[in-house]
């Protein structure tokens, strides 16, 4: 018997796939989007944005989020037409959130040595800051260094936000005492605080010989 071919009628796509699908990303950082159609056509669609108040999306799918002051949806569609769907507009949709970046822990470092400083002498600290995306860095601006409760006779602190650098004195205590330094972080952006309080000795001079 002769055969026939028989004819296959393809598959007409009528919808767009994105991925990721309703992703995260924090401000001042990107994700990179991609369409398939739903016959599993992977295509270059057209991107838009129903907010460009917090990003922008490049011809590639690029999404570059911007500095935000609190975690912002953003609604991104994409629209193709092609041999995939018969040249019908098709579309499909996710929802990016851009993350405000907060401040997770701040911790108190002394430049140099522990956390002692003896009489006659000063000592320097940083304020090292984790954010919500794990980066760390030393802060300069928007800290702010104090000695909680009353600073004993003697005692002085300094801080300079061109460097970062709170310095505290020990001019002459006369008992070796410890005290009580917080830092404080504000995010510039939000507003959200983070802060650290570390227990610094001020060593008698006196205390520190007979110890010794």
């Amino acid at each position: 018997a002769e055969s026939k071919d028989i004819p296959v009628t393809p598959q007409i796509a009528t919808a767009l796939i994105i991925s990721p699908l309703n992703p995260n990303v924090f401000e001042n950082s990107d994700v990179k989007l991609s369409a398939r159609t739903n016959t599993g056509v992977i295509v270059t669609p057209s991107w838009s944005l129903a907010n460009q108040n917090y990003g922008s999306i490049d011809a590639n799918g690029l999404f570059t989020a911007d500095t935000v002051t609190k975690d912002s949806p953003v609604l991104v569609t994409a629209t193709y037409s092609g041999i995939e769907t018969n040249s019908n507009p098709i579309s499909g949709s996710t929802t990016i959130n851009v993350k405000n970046l907060i401040p997770d822990v701040v911790e108190i470092k002394p430049v140099t040595g522990g956390l002692s400083i003896d009489e006659g002498t000063s000592k320097e600290f940083r304020a090292e800051v984790s954010m919500s995306n794990g980066t760390k860095f030393l802060a300069k601006d928007n800290v702010v260094f104090e000695i909680r409760g009353n600073a004993p006779a003697g005692v002085s602190l300094s801080y300079d936000p061109a460097t970062g650098i709170c310095t505290i004195t020990n001019s002459n205590v006369v008992v070796t005492i410890p005290i009580t330094v917080r830092a404080t972080y504000t995010n510039p952006n939000g507003g959200e605080k983070a802060y650290d309080d570390a227990q610094i000795q001020l060593v008698d001079k006196i205390q520190r010989v007979v110890d010794l």
